[in-house]
């Protein structure tokens, strides 16, 4: 319980455990009861979020051909295999533009058991090599990725970046690789099984360098063996080495 005693003689008072609170004001006491968080909500909630993502991912198709291989070369990626995870939808509603774009759609998964949980968004237009907007759908508790290369193409080693795009610009250099989203998704990278050696393609930030020794620790720890890498210019990706390397 946390009790807050003011300076004119009123207190306030929360409890962490039941959610209810209460104090004084004016010699008299109150009491706010507080709802707590409806279990059966949350998991209609995950529920209908799920079923979203599996409509999305249902109306995507395969980036050979496409406007969504178009633009990865305008960013100068690798193309990730049709097993991969990583697809190509025609017209998905933007809310950032408030209209359909043509978007790349990565289908998000736990790390460990692979296990489907949303879908990953990025929108664009055609012709223009910078994405329009970038939003994740679906959460879990575990730590996710998405497989690039699928299960099948990882053997004894296996990379790791944030971004999808930096993914695929280290992908010129290491295959197969995965992407965790973003930083946060890096830092708790778990070991997996069966691979023996991890590269990290990390941000030259310090939230990515910190990611990057957090998670090859871990690996290490392990008896994995691991190698860090990152841009030697502060502030950039591989991705921005990969297009800059290009524009030379």
């Amino acid at each position: 319980m946390s009790v807050e005693v003011r300076a004119d003689g009123s207190a306030v008072w929360l409890c962490w455990r039941c959610h209810a609170s209460g104090g004084t004001r004016g010699g008299r006491a109150f009491i706010v009861q507080r709802p707590r968080p409806d279990p059966r909500a949350a998991e209609r909630q995950r529920s209908n979020t799920l079923a979203a993502c599996r409509a999305i991912w249902k109306q995507t198709q395969a980036l050979r051909g496409t406007a969504g291989e178009s633009y990865l070369l305008l960013r100068h990626c690798a193309i990730p295999p049709a097993e991969g995870d990583l697809r190509f939808h025609a017209a998905l509603f933007c809310p950032e533009v408030g209209a359909e774009l043509p978007a790349l759609v990565a289908r998000v998964t736990t790390v460990i058991g692979n296990k489907a949980i949303g879908v990953h968004r990025i929108w664009f237009r055609p012709g223009e090599a910078k994405a329009v907007k970038k939003m994740r759908l679906g959460s879990s508790s575990d730590p996710v990725c998405i497989r690039l290369w699928p299960d099948s193409e990882v053997a004894l080693g296996l990379g790791i970046a944030e971004g999808i795009e930096t993914a695929l610009a280290a992908a010129h250099w290491f295959k197969p690789v995965w992407s965790t989203i973003d930083v946060a998704q890096m830092k708790r990278f778990p070991i997996v099984p069966g691979v023996e050696s991890l590269t990290v393609w990390s941000d030259h930030d310090k939230a990515g360098i910190d990611a990057a020794r957090a998670v090859g620790n871990r690996y290490r720890q392990g008896g994995r063996n691991v190698e860090l890498l990152r841009p030697k210019r502060a502030g950039e990706d591989f991705n921005d080495v990969v297009a800059r390397q290009a524009q030379a």
